[in-house]
């Protein structure tokens, strides 16, 4: 038994952070299985789920819904000029208007705290690229460059209405150009397969660092692999929650280039 002073035996040293690599696996594990519940429970939350195509809408344009992501743009000191982007909040409206629903038309009510389940590539179509001199304009700002996207549920668009009926009137609490119970079930699916995944790789490169002798070649590789495991397993797991967030408040984030070099356009000072 070493005395307080004395150094620790390296087995020791070993046991311990093979127990901090399996604990940090189990944690992200657990997080990664609590967000597959979480996908779940906002499924059944959606409850009677409708599949119908948009008529008409009482919005702008003709527009049934809208969702907006305002971003906050800062300008990049690179060889080609750079505007990135990163969004500050999600907002979204339900302009009311007409839905045929199986062979019906339904009125769908105006409502303000809807969810509204855009479209990543009609989001970043959305965000239309400057020409230079207006890019230029925005690139010197000294507060950054506050731009708001916006994408319409508009005539003709298939849309997923989860919400409840009374009559030939329907009262939204989400409106979806994708089928949010299948997008639910399958983040769920991802999660939980992450979850699994992370454990079983956790089993197998440990079986591999306690093969005898101890610090040989293998055991040494196997200690190396759960190094590099214990480095990334946790900037995994939160690269796929983020690839799985729900469209309403799913990053999309984003960046303008400048069509040629030109001038500088470093931000001015305030």
């Amino acid at each position: 038994m070493p005395g307080l002073t004395s150094p620790i035996p390296y087995p020791w040293l070993a046991w311990l952070c093979l127990a901090i690599v399996g604990i940090n696996t189990l944690l992200v594990a657990a997080h990664a299985l609590g967000e597959a519940l979480r996908h779940l429970a906002a499924r059944r939350a959606l409850g009677d789920v409708r599949a119908g195509v948009a008529k008409s809408g009482l919005g702008e344009g003709g527009a049934l819904a809208t969702h907006e992501v305002t971003q906050l743009g800062r300008a990049l000191d690179a060889k080609l000029p750079a505007i990135a982007f990163t969004d500050k909040s999600f907002g979204a409206t339900l302009h009311g208007g007409e839905v045929e629903v199986d062979g019906a038309v339904l009125r769908l009510e105006a409502a303000p705290d809807a969810q509204v389940w855009p479209l990543a590539a009609r989001q970043r179509d959305a965000r239309a690229q400057p020409d230079d001199a207006t890019f230029d304009a925005k690139a010197r700002g000294a507060r950054g460059v506050t731009y708001v996207v916006r994408t319409h549920v508009a005539k003709g668009d298939r849309v997923w209405l989860a919400g409840t009926r009374d009559g030939e009137t329907f009262r939204a609490t989400a409106v979806a150009l994708m089928d949010p119970r299948a997008f639910h079930s399958g983040a769920a699916l991802r999660e939980l397969l992450f979850a699994l995944v992370a454990v079983a790789v956790l089993a197998a490169l440990a079986a591999v660092a306690l093969v005898p002798p101890a610090f040989g070649l293998v055991s040494t590789l196997g200690g190396v692999a759960l190094l590099a495991y214990f480095l990334l397993v946790q900037p995994a797991g939160v690269a796929l929650e983020e690839v799985l967030r729900p469209p309403p408040v799913a990053f999309l984030r984003g960046e303008w280039r400048r069509a040629t070099a030109g001038p500088q356009t470093k931000p001015a000072t305030a």
